[in-house]
């Protein structure tokens, strides 16, 4: 198996799990508000609404799986992944300290120009100088 496979297959995987979790909660609590009594199956931490996003989350993960054109594009994303040119960690940390310090003028100038429009404003509606 190809690392692009595995990676789809992770994701799908991933992807599937988010997905359950997300809908375990949702239709907890649809099931009451909306008054619906959640069943218990198998125990107390096995109960209608959860059986139904389990169900839910299985028949989208088939629906993506089995997907004509959902599947082959997410294949050649990860194929694409493998082939990209990752930076080394110290071009990481350089790029980041370059961001910071970039990020911190630009936020000086604008307090700086804020100031000086605050002052005028102030000026001109008459709060003094």
């Amino acid at each position: 198996m190809t690392d692009s496979k595995r990676i789809v297959q992770i994701t799908y995987a991933l992807a599937t799990f988010i997905v359950l979790m997300t809908l375990v909660q949702a239709y907890a609590s649809i099931f009451a508000v909306a008054g619906v009594r959640d069943t218990q199956l198998l125990g107390k931490d096995f109960t209608t609404s959860r059986l139904l996003a389990i169900a839910t989350a299985g028949a989208l993960l088939l629906w993506t799986w089995r997907h004509p054109r959902l599947r082959p594009l997410t294949e050649e994303v990860a194929d694409e992944m493998t082939r990209v040119t990752w930076p080394t960690w110290d071009e990481t940390r350089n790029n980041v300290r370059v961001t910071i310090v970039v990020s911190v003028i630009a936020a000086l100038i604008l307090a700086f120009f804020d100031s000086i429009f605050g002052a005028v404003t102030n000026f001109i509606l008459g709060g003094g100088g």
